[in-house]
């Protein structure tokens, strides 16, 4: 179909909003950023934008890195023997808009790695400050590793901000090099090390430091990954000043999350040390960032999936939903989340057991 789009940061994108919520979808990639959410008179936009946006790339660059922004959707997740593509073509190569209505916005695309066919649905709701993305995927045979790759930047003023996270069984800091300080790459964790709790994360250099705040640990890229303990709904939540941003997923779907802490630590092109204060937040079923090879091997422990398998006779549908919601300034930190039995909200609970009601749709998950 036709509908209107707008070049935002130098790529067509597609617009929706409401009341509360003003995104805009990329054609190439798919990724989703700006988003801006009206609070009360203001605009907040935590979604980051790459810094060498409005710079000249080499053509030896994925379009993954030129459009890089926002939330994408990866199949398969990471650098992959199977695919020219980081990260897949569904976040490398362009959709195409097949509606636009009822506040949806539907994309396809027909990769060129994988084959088959995937089916974007990008959704709000009136009175929401909630995200909801639905992919169909369909004609592909085998396992396949994939996640969200939302990138949150951090504000230069305030924080550190804090972190929490749904119970999780296993954590693990990136087992291999992240970066290499040849290349002009540092990391500060201590790679393979493993840990029970986000506040006791060992570094490289001895002793500990905590993941539950950030910006954290100044000129360094790190990467680690936690694996959400089964039941219903799983949760990551950021609480900035004056809201909380929120993810919430199906556990079964989305084993596990990395968080991908780049702070500066990357002075190779395009990065030069600019790409601060950003914090991937990603919820997949993957071996870390290393392919779909890698993933079928099932490194992790305790049976812990790194890929999931697809059939031609039966579509995969993945849902995941992305939300803010505004806090008092004196509501503090939130510490846990808690999923309303109507199913027509979540409860935000602070250290004193005080907690805010946010209307979203949890079930859209399907837990």
């Amino acid at each position: 179909m036709s509908a209107k789009t707008h070049l935002i940061h130098n790529y067509s994108s597609v617009k929706l909003s409401t009341d509360q919520v003003e995104l805009y979808a990329t054609l190439t990639g798919g990724h989703i950023a700006p988003v801006n959410f009206n609070l009360d008179g203001h605009q907040v936009s935590p979604y980051a934008i790459n810094p060498w946006v409005d710079e000249e790339i080499g053509d030896d660059m994925p379009d993954l890195l030129k459009v890089l922004r926002g939330d994408f959707f990866c199949l398969p997740f990471g650098v992959s023997d199977c695919s020219p593509h980081p990260h897949g073509a569904t976040a490398n190569l362009d959709w195409s808009l097949v509606s636009s209505e009822n506040q949806k916005l539907t994309f396809e695309i027909i990769p060129n790695d994988i084959g088959g066919r995937v089916i974007k649905e990008i959704s709000l709701v009136d009175g929401q400050y909630a995200i909801y993305q639905k992919h169909s995927i369909s004609g592909i045979e085998g396992f396949f590793n994939y996640g969200h790759h939302p990138i949150l930047e951090f504000p230069e003023q305030g924080g550190p901000f804090a972190i929490r996270t749904s119970p999780f069984i296993f954590g693990q800091v990136y087992p291999n090099s992240l970066e290499d300080p040849a290349m002009g790459g540092y990391s500060s964790l201590k790679a393979g090390a493993t840990f029970t709790a986000l506040d006791q994360v060992p570094l490289a250099a001895g002793a500990t430091t905590s993941l539950l705040e950030y910006p954290a640990r100044d000129g360094f890229e790190d990467l680690v990954l936690f694996a959400a303990k089964q039941g219903d709904l799983a949760w990551t939540v950021v609480t900035f000043d004056g809201y909380a941003w929120i993810s919430l997923k199906n556990p079964k779907q989305f084993p596990s999350s990395l968080f991908w802490i780049s702070n500066g630590g990357r002075h190779y092109a395009p990065w030069n040390g600019r790409h601060r204060r950003r914090l991937g937040i990603e919820d997949v079923c993957s071996y870390f960032h290393e392919g779909v090879e890698s993933s079928r091997t099932n490194q992790l422990p305790n049976g812990i999936p790194t890929v999931a398998e697809f059939s031609k006779a039966n579509p995969t549908v993945l849902n995941q939903i992305q939300m803010i919601h505004p806090l008092d300034s004196d509501f503090g930190v939130v510490e846990s989340i808690e999923q309303d039995d109507t199913g027509n909200g979540v409860w935000l609970f602070n250290s004193d057991d005080n907690k805010v009601f946010a209307p979203v749709d949890w079930k859209f998950v399907g837990v």
